[in-house]
């Protein structure tokens, strides 16, 4: 069906309120790349992690943002794309929004006026589990430290996150935690907010539905 764009733009205010912008790691045909030592494929400054391993994009991510910390959407998104090519990984990060987006914008965290910040953030290496992976968990706490250096507080009251380390006072991200995580994010939610959300672990597809999808499929994330 075909959308005039200012239909198209009222409608999906309808459906999604937010202005939602997401970074994902890969084509929905593909798959994003577990890495077993991303210090030694990806030189320059790295967030500190208890390991070498980390996911691809997320680290290509978390790379750009260091090296371009003034940068636009679309600076980060060539420069995330440029570095994963360069290294010979052949996905490619995607950016989505839920409006009309300025490319040339500069990505900016911050909340709006009389606004707070929150951020939920899921790593899931499936440890004990058949196609367990190894980077999942550094990504989100790395996340969590690009999060507090940049001012995103991370008390529980504005920061949440969910990883299968095993350590006391960590959430295990089972799906019924990550939906209640989720809800804990959107919750009493007004003008001005931020919210942030990344996942790092498996995703999957599923038979769409609703007939949205051009290629006939959902994509997931898989909790434990």
């Amino acid at each position: 069906e075909a959308w005039e764009e200012d239909a198209y733009a009222a409608k999906v205010a309808g459906v999604i309120p937010a202005d939602v912008t997401m970074f994902s790691g890969c084509r929905d045909s593909q798959t994003s790349a577990d890495l077993t030592n991303v210090d030694a494929l990806f030189r320059g400054p790295q967030p500190a992690g208890r390991s070498a391993a980390g996911g691809a994009c997320t680290t290509a991510f978390l790379k750009a943002v260091q090296e371009l910390p003034q940068g636009s959407y679309t600076q980060l998104l060539e420069y995330m794309r440029k570095t994963l090519a360069s290294k010979g990984l052949r996905q490619v990060p995607e950016l989505s929004a839920s409006r009309a987006l300025p490319l040339d914008a500069q990505f900016d965290l911050g909340p709006g006026p009389g606004g707070q910040s929150k951020a939920l953030l899921i790593g899931i290496d499936y440890r004990g589990h058949p196609g367990a992976l190894r980077g999942c968990v550094n990504d989100a706490l790395n996340v969590r430290t690009w999060l507090m250096d940049n001012g995103v507080p991370g008390d529980a009251a504005h920061m949440r996150v969910l990883v299968d380390d095993g350590e006391d006072g960590h959430i295990m991200p089972t799906r019924q935690c990550i939906l209640e995580a989720i809800q804990w994010l959107v919750t009493d939610v007004k003008e001005g907010d931020s919210l942030f959300f990344h996942y790092s672990g498996h995703g999957a597809q599923v038979r769409d539905k609703n007939g949205d999808e051009a290629d006939g499929l959902d994509e997931t994330i898989l909790p434990l």
